[in-house]
């Protein structure tokens, strides 16, 4: 299973990739623009091949950019996704999800 998700049914069809994708990292809440979404979903499908975490976290992003629900990422998604946003220039969003929940 690629991380649990709590579907949230509120918004239309046609609101779904103006939303931000919702992520679960350790117990925060982690918005991302859609646009960002797709960066990271690109890179980390440009990864896929190697790691396992990273295909996860492509097909999470995926999933996220499509319906609205918050997505749960595991550990190792979550080391990824700070990883990868830290090589696009993503800095406050991989510091912020570097940073252990309080």
């Amino acid at each position: 299973m690629l991380g649990s998700a709590a579907l949230h049914t509120h918004a239309s069809e046609t609101d779904i990739g103006k939303l931000p994708v919702l992520l679960d990292v350790g117990g925060r809440r982690v918005d991302l623009d859609p646009a960002e979404a797709e960066q990271l979903r690109d890179a980390a499908a440009s990864c896929a091949g190697r790691s396992s975490a990273a295909r996860d976290l492509s097909l999470l992003l995926e999933r996220g950019l499509h319906r609205p629900q918050v997505l749960a990422l595991r550990r190792a998604e979550a080391q990824t996704l700070a990883r990868l946003a830290s090589g696009i220039g993503l800095l406050t969003l991989a510091s912020e999800i570097a940073t252990p929940a309080a």
